[in-house]
């Protein structure tokens, strides 16, 4: 009997446990619940604002705000800024405070804000403001010799590097503002990436030459100069051995093992370059003699071959160079004398038919080229422009280079979304232009303007996709095996429509040749066919994966059409008129009037007001504040909570002012509490010694 009731009680006891066990994980994953539901709540609300905005947004990813800001009237940037050039002093419209009303009212989703300075502090500004950080250029400059900087692209260079900035953020400057609600997904969504915003094109690279020309296929004389990348290549005479020589012309010029001509007014002239770098067999007249594979190119602006390849020729074998001249240029001679550019620095040609000194001697002359300023030394059909635009040239060619020549467009002037990773990618990648950037103390030609360099990176990086991953890509049965419907499918998406028969044939007969070309391991190699795969007529053998990826035309054409994909995801926004507005304001009061107006009749989602008054009119240009201050008030009504009282100001404007004042402070209050501490301390040890003695 005492056994059973024992046995009872044990048995009773664990289902007790049981149930204890149970309440306990039960009470512990609704503890877990609960926290998890209230960070997800709590991250809604986690704004400029601190309301929840749950049931507007989509996305819930943390973004913050980067402003750069510079009080252009300070008498201490002025007297610094003497230094480097020649300043005007500018008059300020208060941009920021209204971007940052904008902001609150139409962007309320934003995590934080930063404001990158040199050190000022707008006197409205509040400080006490958590959502608020004033972040100074020795925070997030690496190199503190480049400091201090007044040039605006090198601070973009490194406003990714502030602490705590979130992974995505929106970069402003102080000109740009909301005029109507914006959300994350106006700059990026999850199925089709970052949204790309293009405005007007590149500049021309000369007046002479549009970017249009330059690789086109036709040989534009006028665009075969250094600025306009020599023409992408389109006056080549021929692609191969590509060995520079720099004339007094300042071109570099290619020669190699192979026999090129040029065609102008029923005039041949052919050239051979040998294997000790020297001319042979040149003929000049009606025909041409003993050349080979000459090649034809369409040529505008016709100018006349004429005659300094014979005096290079000359000089490489240490002869006189009369009579005969001949102008050596990087591809293709040029005889114009208008269209010849200044001589720069000449370059000894001794050693030129040593071939260890050819890429040495190159490299060299590269460099020449890529680190001259651009003014004077330019062709006669080039102008200079401001170091916006030069930048903005200076960039295209160097992405020419590495990423192919293509039509670009300057990014539109609005808030810009930037991915730190990638800005990480871009910098490592061109890490030697962007510390030139960084070491400029004004704006300059050779800046990596920012912009346009991070979206242009972000467009224009690929991958390399595997053959066996483009095989599984119209596998769509992944039967291991490309039935002949899904060869259809990777032939339409290959060639233009409509599909001729030739094409297909030509596959076929492809891949019926490889397959009896395979070794006998890989044949043995047995792949059932799924039923209904070939159609009644098909004589294809089993179109496997490593068929496929032994098989060289097939191989080489998929790799041609599937082999890059892109490596960040984007979409290019067509039209971007509905979304931007950009005025250029000038000191002409009425066209101003009517370019506000115009802003207040159809705000746009992202407004930008560039300043380009003219200093010259101080009249005009104080009646100009008004007018766009009366136009700001009318948009931007109510203060932010970034904004002091009107009632206050900030007594400090400078943040070293307010960091020696803190300091201060801070001793003050140390010695204070010093005081504080050893009173509380008499008072104790007096209280307990009167104590003792009664």
């Amino acid at each position: 009997m005492l056994a059973r009731v024992t046995h009872e009680g044990t048995a009773n006891g664990g289902v007790v446990g049981r149930f204890h066990g149970i309440s306990s994980l039960l009470k512990m994953w609704m503890t877990w619940s609960q926290e998890e539901y209230e960070t997800v709540l709590n991250s809604f609300s986690d704004n400029i604002v601190g309301k929840s905005l749950r049931s507007k947004l989509c996305q819930n990813i943390p973004i913050d705000v980067v402003y750069t800001w510079v009080n252009g009237s300070d008498p201490i940037l002025l007297q610094q800024l003497q230094q480097y050039q020649m300043i005007v002093a500018v008059i300020q419209f208060q941009e920021l405070r209204y971007s940052l009303r904008s902001l609150e009212r139409y962007a309320p989703w934003v995590r934080h804000v930063y404001l990158v300075t040199n050190g000022q502090i707008p006197y409205w500004l509040d400080l006490e403001n958590p959502r608020l950080t004033v972040v100074t250029h020795d925070h997030i400059f690496p190199n503190l010799s480049h400091l201090p900087t007044f040039s605006s692209p090198a601070i973009e260079s490194h406003i990714h590097r502030i602490p705590g900035l979130s992974r995505k953020f929106l970069y402003l400057n102080d000109d740009v503002m909301f005029g109507k609600e914006v959300w994350p997904d106006d700059f990026v969504t999850n199925s089709n990436g970052q949204k790309v915003y293009l405005s007007w094109p590149v500049p021309d690279c000369s007046d002479s030459c549009p970017w249009s020309w330059v690789a086109d296929g036709s040989c534009d004389v006028s665009c075969n100069v250094s600025e306009c990348s020599f023409d992408g290549g389109d006056c080549d005479l021929s692609a191969e051995d590509d060995i520079g020589l720099y004339d007094e012309n300042h071109h570099l010029a290619n020669y190699d093992d192979d026999f090129n001509s040029y065609n102008e007014n029923q005039h041949h002239y052919a050239r051979e370059f040998v294997n000790d770098n020297v001319f042979r067999n040149i003929n000049f007249g009606a025909d041409t003699v003993n050349s080979r594979n000459i090649k034809h190119k369409p040529v505008r602006n016709s100018s006349t071959y004429s005659a300094r390849l014979h005096k290079l020729y000359m000089k490489l074998n240490g002869k006189s160079d009369e009579p005969e001249r001949l102008y050596a240029k990087r591809n293709l001679a040029v005889a114009d004398k208008d269209l010849i550019s200044p001589k720069p620095q000449r370059v000894n040609y001794v050693d030129w038919k040593n071939e260890d000194n050819i890429s040495k001697k190159k490299e060299k002359m590269l460099r020449m080229y890529d680190a001259r300023q651009y003014g004077s030394s330019l062709s006669p059909g080039y102008k200079p422009r401001d170091t916006f635009a030069e930048s903005l040239l200076y960039v295209n060619r160097l992405y020419n280079q590495a990423f192919g020549f293509e039509p670009r467009k300057v990014p539109a002037h609005m808030p810009h979304l930037i991915d730190i990773d990638i800005m990480e990618h871009l910098q490592a990648r061109f890490s030697q232009q962007w510390q030139l950037t960084s070491s400029h103390k004004v704006r300059n030609a050779h800046d990596m303007q920012f912009a346009f360099s991070y979206f242009y990176f972000l467009m224009s990086m690929k991958v390399t996709v595997p053959i066996s991953n483009i095989f599984d890509m119209f596998d769509t049965d992944h039967s291991g095996t490309w039935s002949d419907r899904e060869i259809r499918t990777l032939l339409t998406r290959s060639y233009d429509l409509p599909l001729s028969y030739a094409r297909v044939i030509r596959f076929e007969n492809d891949i019926m040749n490889c397959s009896k070309e395979l070794p006998e391991e890989v044949s043995r190699i047995n792949i059932p066919t799924p039923p209904y795969e070939r159609y009644q007529d098909s004589k294809l053998p089993v179109v496997s994966k490593t068929l496929v990826s032994s098989c060289k035309p097939v191989r080489d054409m998929l790799m041609k059409r599937f082999g890059e994909r892109k490596m960040y995801q984007y979409q290019v926004e067509r039209d971007r008129r509905h979304d931007v507005s950009f005025k250029m304001l000038n000191s002409n009061i009425s066209q101003l009037v009517s370019q506000l107006d115009d802003i207040r009749r159809d705000p746009k989602k992202f407004i930008c007001l560039n300043d380009n008054l003219d200093p010259r009119r101080a009249g005009d240009n104080v009646v100009a504040r008004a007018v766009l201050q009366d136009m700001y008030e009318s948009l931007f009504p109510q203060p932010s909570t970034f904004e002091l009282p009107p009632e206050f100001r900030n007594r400090f404007l400078h943040m070293t002012e307010l960091q020696a004042w803190r300091t201060n402070r801070n001793i003050i209050r140390m010695v204070v509490y010093i005081c504080l501490t050893i009173l509380v301390t008499f008072t104790l040890l007096s209280f307990i010694h009167v104590e003792v003695r009664f």
